[in-house]
């Protein structure tokens, strides 16, 4: 630490003004921007104009509101004591286990897919982990990925795509593949259908694409475990003593890594159906 601290103060980030650099990169926004745009169906731009022309209408109405005048300090003796019942419905649907817990005034609606990943061999489970991590990032079969990330924000406030295990109480687990979102509750339909789109119907053939995608990610790895050592030995710490955590540490830490630090191979043309490979539960 000690060392890397005065690694850090030895460091001087020097800054050169290149003239027009402003200008030029304005104009590759603007290429790219129109690029986009050409891109997209004519429906959705309208509808991109309709929400950016409310979001404008709200930050108007909210800019000078002094927020701090609207937080209230509270500490452990004044916290409001406050107990809600939900009631929770369990109903099956084409075939599929559903549960749902609404809450009364909320307008949002909080969604989680699962698919059992428990047949997964255990050879692929590092090709699995990545293919899990892929979706969002790439194209699909309606969308351009810049297109696609543009209708993820604005319909599911960023969908999260990823692989873990569910701890069970008697110290056992379960591996799924867990699809998480929130929509508006006038919105759920756009906000699944941009969902089972990107969850069924991503393109895989990009294979520069997928090469950057897997270094972002073992980088992304290596500085995590850089900065915050403590993670790691709880993560061995968690292994030591059950099943999840060694099933967790096997799938997303060095070996993961080392993983991806390898020649991907170049996917298969087409189209990625989990449904052979996942049944919902």
């Amino acid at each position: 630490m000690k060392k890397r601290l005065i690694a850090l103060l030895l460091t001087l980030a020097v800054t050169v003004s290149v003239p027009g650099l402003a200008e030029r990169q304005n104009a590759g926004l603007e290429k790219q921007l129109a690029g986009m745009k050409a891109a997209m169906r004519q429906e959705k731009i309208a509808a991109l104009v309709v929400r950016t022309a409310d979001f404008q209408t709200w930050t108007e109405e909210n800019e000078k509101v002094n927020r701090i005048d609207v937080v209230k300090a509270v500490d452990s003796r004044n916290l409001p004591e406050e107990v809600v019942d939900h009631t929770v419905r369990e109903t099956a649907q084409d075939g599929m286990r559903m549960i749902t817990s609404p809450v009364e005034g909320s307008n949002l609606v909080c969604c989680k897919l699962k698919f059992d990943a428990g047949t997964i061999p255990f050879a692929l489970l590092h090709d699995y982990m990545l293919l899990a991590g892929l979706p969002g990032a790439m194209d699909t079969e309606n969308y351009g990925r810049a297109e696609l990330q543009t209708e993820l924000a604005t319909l599911t406030y960023g969908a999260s795509f990823s692989a873990s295990a569910v701890r069970y109480e008697t110290g056992g687990y379960h591996p799924y593949l867990d699809v998480s979102w929130t929509s508006p509750a006038d919105q759920i339909g756009e906000g699944y259908e941009i969902i089972e789109g990107t969850l069924l119907r991503t393109d895989f053939s990009d294979y520069d694409l997928i090469r950057k995608t897997v270094g972002q990610r073992s980088m992304s790895s290596k500085m995590m475990m850089e900065l915050f050592p403590n993670m790691m030995i709880e993560s061995f710490a968690d292994a030591a003593l059950t099943e999840a955590g060694r099933y967790d540490l096997y799938t997303s830490g060095f070996a993961f890594i080392a993983c991806l630090e390898r020649e991907p191979s170049s996917p298969a043309k087409g189209y990625f159906h989990p449904r052979p490979y996942a049944k919902a539960f």
